[in-house]
């Protein structure tokens, strides 16, 4: 009787769990929302960058607090604080870029947030994947 009971409680809790997360998906989706990544990336220190080529890492490039390298990567991320969604999707590195509590991993045509359990999602342009290659992976500054 009693594991019955328990059974059902649990299916009635997951359940609860999956619709929350599918509505919460669904929203965030449709609306997008805003994720300030700057305030989130800032005081990590150091990042960790490394570029994937035909899914192999190449060598990881370290960034410290006072570098234009990170301040090219602050700026952009100021300034692009809106349209985020969530994903629950894991997706396989391109441009990995990570710090003690986050990790953003940048696509040509989307770039993944992830900071502690939520994750979330971007649309960027070819021109953005450009500069954020060329300002992050290059060995001159930006």
């Amino acid at each position: 009787m009693y594991v019955v009971v328990i059974l059902k409680t649990s299916l009635v809790s997951v359940k609860r769990v999956i619709r929350f997360f599918a509505v919460t998906a669904c929203l965030g989706s449709l609306f997008g929302c805003t994720v300030d990544l700057s305030k989130k990336i800032e005081q990590d220190d150091p990042w960790t960058v490394i570029l994937f080529e035909h899914g192999r890492p190449g060598n990881p490039i370290i960034i410290r607090k006072v570098s234009q390298k990170r301040q090219h990567l602050l700026v952009w991320a100021r300034n692009n604080s809106s349209g985020w969604g969530f994903t629950f999707a894991t997706y396989a590195p391109d441009l990995n870029i990570t710090g003690t509590s986050f990790r953003l991993n940048v696509h040509r045509d989307f770039v993944v947030f992830g900071s502690g359990r939520l994750q979330y999602s971007k649309k960027i342009s070819e021109g953005d994947y450009q500069r954020l290659l060329a300002g992050l992976v290059s060995d001159r500054e930006p």
